[in-house]
């Protein structure tokens, strides 16, 4: 177990205020999630259970963070698309320091009095900040795999023909998700992949929608492929900006009992993307994954990497500055766009080497079932990408970084860490205030 002094945590928390792409410091902690949730209070109708619908839609806000500002605009967003007849929708509120009543709604108690995690469950309403169900619990760890795998194990309870899960928080793609402060930890990709495996007792989950940074990454995808269908997440960074990002909800009313996870998808992330102003944007790129197809990209890559461990003791320079000229995405770690990146590798002219990437190529292009991304990025943008180097300002946090990444199912298979050792794992804090 690696443990940092507050300094280093301090000055990681100003990292992630600024920007959602550094590795945490620290491992999972204990969670504090009862193996069976009992609510101990709570007011309103809140059913124990359902009879069965077309769509269960389950958002595990995880925002005992700087994120928790968003929280009241996408329940509100929630209310306003949710059609209680076809759909269920249950939120699961982890925040900082707020407080939720049904006489004074969300209320600031500072972080020491703050003792609670909330769970709604939606109705319609129009009524700003009014909501008419909940259950309180004791606070939950929600940067532990098991307070999220308690959560989608709901859906036992709400059945539907289509099942969804959407995780609000930070993320950091291969380096995790859903940042506790409070724990100083988040959900690493193996203990992602578990929650959502034991949390549907091995079924799959039709789409995974991700609000938050740098998720659309193949080793994500890769991860969870044995057990989500699709994955809707971003390329780059997002942001919270004044109810703007609580329209990628909007959809939410238009689902069907025809309507296939494929395209919920689709249209979620489409009208999501369609709803968002230049002048307000809080997504500059967001991706559909079809991950039943990651694993031909990365049976590609491990040759890709095979490649390169034979070129790069004679030609790291090239390789180094191929990485650093890509579509990259990031602050604190870079992730470059994966067909972007063997597209230019194939330029060294080493002809197996060239031989393999267009292999990756070919095997990119059915994974991305969508890529939408705005004007100002769409050059080199294909909808995936892959770390290519951590940018957090300290070595050793970055090392601790790469270390996380070695327990991921596509480094174990590819052994894509060993390429980064030759090109530089840390590198200085990146510029790119979109990531």
């Amino acid at each position: 177990m690696i443990h940092w002094n507050s300094l280093r945590l301090l000055a990681l928390i100003a990292i992630l205020a600024t920007g959602c792409s550094a590795p945490l410091s620290t491992p999972l902690g204990q969670s504090s999630m009862p193996k069976s949730f009992r609510a101990l209070g709570g007011e309103g109708d809140f059913p124990a259970s359902t009879a069965p619908k077309s769509l269960t839609f389950l958002s595990y806000q995880a925002v005992n963070n700087n994120l928790q500002g968003s929280l009241a605009p996408d329940l509100n967003a929630f209310e306003r698309a949710i059609d209680p007849a076809t759909t269920n929708i249950l939120v699961q509120a982890d925040t900082l320091n707020l407080s939720f009543s049904l006489k004074e709604g969300f209320k600031n108690v500072g972080h020491a009095n703050k003792n609670r995690g909330y769970r709604f469950f939606v109705r319609p309403d129009e009524q700003e900040s009014f909501l008419s169900s909940y259950q309180d619990f004791a606070d939950p760890n929600s940067g532990d795999g098991r307070t999220l795998q308690d959560f989608i194990s709901l859906f036992a309870s709400y059945p539907s023909r289509l099942q969804v899960l959407d995780i609000r928080s930070h993320g950091h793609g291969p380096l995790g998700i859903a940042d506790d402060y409070k724990s100083r930890s988040n959900i690493a990709l193996p203990d992602l992949q578990a929650a959502i495996q034991l949390g549907l007792n091995g079924k799959k989950l039709d789409v995974l929608t991700t609000k938050a940074c740098l998720m659309a990454t193949i080793e994500v995808g890769y991860q969870l492929s044995k057990n989500v269908r699709f994955l809707v997440a971003s390329e780059n960074g997002m942001t919270s900006r004044s109810n703007q990002d609580s329209l990628l909800y909007r959809s939410l009313d238009k689902v069907d009992e025809e309507t296939s996870p494929r395209e919920f998808a689709l249209r979620y992330a489409r009208e999501g993307m369609a709803l968002q102003s230049d002048a307000r944007r809080t997504v500059s790129t967001l991706s559909v994954l079809d991950l039943e197809k990651t694993e031909a990209i990365a049976a590609g890559m491990a040759e890709v990497t095979k490649d390169l461990l034979l070129l790069l003791p004679s030609r790291k320079t090239e390789v180094a500055q191929i990485f650093a000229n890509c579509r990259n995405w990031g602050r604190a770690q870079t992730q470059s766009d994966l067909y972007d990146l063997v597209d230019k590798l194939e330029k060294l002219g080493d002809k197996k080497l060239s031989s393999d990437c267009e292999r990756v190529k070919s095997a990119i292009l059915p994974a991305v079932a969508f890529n939408l991304t705005d004007e100002k990025n769409r050059v080199g943008a294909h909808g995936l990408t892959i770390l290519t180097q951590l940018n957090s300002g300290d070595p050793a946090l970055d090392k601790a970084g790469i270390e996380r990444y070695r327990n991921t199912a596509f480094d174990r298979k590819v052994g894509w860490s060993k390429v980064l050792e030759f090109t530089g794992i840390s590198g200085p804090e990146r510029k790119d205030n979109l990531g």
